[in-house]
């Protein structure tokens, strides 16, 4: 029997953000492989998972900051003791893929680009001349996936404008819940932290006197706010909070809007294609990303100067308007039909196949 080729995946905190999720979905439909999944950092995700991953972290600590410099020695260490055939790395920053490309002892390396801007840094709007030519020399010696068509577009404008870089839409399992009945509840879903916009849904809360009365508030995910922002949260949004989940059907069939005002540099955040699978309105803002699913003339992109407010409209809106909410049903469909779930599973094993430390 043929061994299986053995395929390390790179994260760095075992978190429940899009490029932590999409590894665990992907090894569930790929078990012809020998997958490890590595987390730099400690974090909740695998301490609810049922099926057995092989996991392993390597600080003991979710605090990136802190130990920043000790990263660098525990990766070292690990890459040393032990050998793969494909290194697919997930994470944002260059320091941890310079790293498996030096010690990858003919490891076939993978760059999976997850954030908007190439580096991972959600704040940024564009990339740095520093950073660009790290890339340019990196670019050489790994295969790169775009998982959105706006990031393929920025990489070959900045780094490579070769074809040296696949195009592998992020994409989700299909829920056929086109015939979702109203619920009234709208909710947030993903870090619970100031780039992602939750000052917006803090503030949409406490204007809930303007919505129709019997909306229900959802709040789930990581929580990752500054002392006084995290008081405020405890002490008045903890009452519509959960911890985050793997598992995302109970809070979608609890809403019919998820509200996603994040400011990060997005690329194609799962969360936001798990509601359109799930049938339920986005209220998001009108970025590069948001258009490539959405199109230019989405109904519910947030109003830039008047965030609230645009919120509430569109919210009060939606519940009056049955036109409103079968024309999203119909658009659904199409994202549905373009974000296609085996597609994705089979363009990554084909590059798998044909890219490996036995090639």
């Amino acid at each position: 029997m043929q061994n299986k080729k053995k395929i390390l995946h790179i994260i760095l905190r075992s978190s429940y953000d899009g490029a932590s999720v999409l590894p665990v979905r992907v090894i569930r439909h790929l078990p012809e492989y020998d997958h490890k999944i590595v987390s730099i950092f400690k974090g909740a995700l695998f301490e609810e998972t049922e099926e057995e991953i092989n996991y392993d972290h390597l600080i003991e600590s979710s605090e990136i900051d802190k130990y920043s410099k000790t990263k660098i020695l525990s990766f070292l260490i690990f890459l040393l003791k032990n050998k793969f055939d494909i290194i697919h790395y997930h994470c944002g920053g260059v320091s941890l893929l310079f790293l498996s490309l030096l010690f990858r002892k003919n490891a076939k390396i993978i760059h999976h680009i997850h954030s908007g801007v190439i580096s991972g840094d959600n704040n940024a709007k564009d990339i740095s001349v520093f950073h660009k030519l790290l890339y340019k020399i990196l670019d050489k010696k790994t295969i790169k996936i775009a998982c959105a068509e706006h990031v393929y577009d920025f990489y070959r404008k900045n780094i490579n404008s070769g074809d040296e870089i696949f195009l592998v839409k992020n994409a989700v399992e299909k829920i056929n819940e086109l015939n979702k009945k109203q619920v009234y509840g709208i909710g947030y879903l993903g870090r619970i932290t100031k780039e992602k916009g939750i000052n917006i849904v803090f503030d949409l809360i406490n204007n809930k006197k303007k919505l129709p009365s019997r909306l229900n508030y959802y709040l789930k995910g990581d929580v990752n706010l500054a002392v006084a922002e995290f008081d405020r949260f405890r002490n008045s949004y903890n009452n519509y909070y959960s911890e985050p989940s793997l598992d995302v059907d109970d809070f979608f069939s609890k809403v019919d809007i998820l509200l996603f005002p994040s400011i990060a540099s997005e690329a194609l955040p799962l969360v936001v294609l798990e509601a359109v699978s799930h049938n339920v309105a986005v209220v998001l803002v009108k970025d590069k990303w948001s258009v490539e699913i959405f199109g230019e003339s989405y109904p519910f992109y947030i109003n830039e100067t008047n965030k609230v407010n645009s919120i509430i409209e569109m919210i009060n809106k939606y519940y009056q308007s049955r036109e409103l909410r079968d024309g999203i049903i119909s658009l659904y469909r199409q994202i549905n039909d373009k974000y296609n779930f085996q597609k994705m599973i089979e363009s990554l094993i084909k590059i798998y196949n044909e890219n490996s430390a036995s090639k």
